[in-house]
């Protein structure tokens, strides 16, 4: 499932300097969509160089729920990068990029922002991955969550991305976003010989930074890209729970979220 047009409308993207919050300034940007439907909205707040970002977003209700209505069926180590979805997201993406020159930087430290969510308290699910639209109105997700929206981001600014897979032990892995170009750093090369640099999304490290307490074994780590099944794929899990979207629907009105 892509989303044609999971953000509707970027409303408001206000800046202020981190310490000097009475100064803030605010400047709205307008979208013309043309979609007429019930909206979604999330706002959401981030500090990057010591100044304090201020983002409401507003999304499409049907989008939301039609991606959360989809089975997930098994999940495979290869199917996580089908959740790479940049079309999307590429109206928040370019409002975004407008305010920084160092636009990766900048848009890791709004997806490092949002809450660690885990799939089982917030889903029902042993392993739900989660497409964009919902990373950003549920306001977080867990690690390949995060790092599936960095990596549609900047894949709808033009950056190659993938998602690098890091075995933690026999039983527990982490996911990080990938990311190509002019980087330095830790980094996983693909069967094409493309360096992907780590991009941790779920805590504050650079681009190129292993995280603390995570062994990067570029042996042991895969590249999962979008449309491309490993040679010796693994499941994941096989979720049979539903979602009930009309008690999603009541939640989301009940939160004052959608008008």
């Amino acid at each position: 499932m892509k989303a044609a047009a999971a953000v509707a409308v970027i409303a408001v993207l206000a800046t202020a300097f981190f310490l000097q919050a009475d100064d803030a300034g605010q400047q709205e940007i307008k979208t013309d969509t043309g979609i007429e439907e019930t909206l979604v909205s999330h706002t959401y707040s981030w500090v990057y160089e010591r100044e304090r970002y201020v983002l409401t977003a507003e999304f499409s209700q049907s989008e939301y729920l039609a991606a959360r209505a989809e089975n997930r069926g098994t999940v495979t180590l290869s199917s996580y990068a089908d959740y790479i979805d940049c079309r999307s997201v590429s109206a928040l993406a370019e409002s975004l990029a407008e305010y920084t020159d160092d636009t990766p930087a900048f848009i890791l430290s709004f997806v490092q922002s949002l809450e660690y969510i885990d799939d089982y308290e917030s889903t029902g699910y042993q392993e739900y991955p989660k497409y964009p639209i919902e990373t950003l109105v549920d306001g977080g997700g867990d690690c390949e969550d995060v790092a599936a929206l960095y990596s549609s981001l900047m894949g709808a600014l033009g950056y190659d991305t993938a998602l690098i897979y890091i075995p933690t032990s026999a039983t527990t892995a982490h996911m990080v976003s990938g990311i190509a170009g002019d980087f330095t750093g830790a980094g996983l090369y693909d069967s094409s010989r493309t360096k992907y640099f780590i991009a941790e999304c779920t805590a504050r490290w650079e681009i190129g930074d292993v995280p603390q307490g995570v062994v990067f074994d570029p042996e042991l780590c895969l590249v999962l890209k979008g449309g491309h099944t490993l040679a010796s794929d693994k499941i994941v899990s096989t979720n049979h729970l539903p979602i009930d979207i009309t008690e999603l629907r009541e939640d989301l009105i009940s939160a004052g979220g959608m008008r």
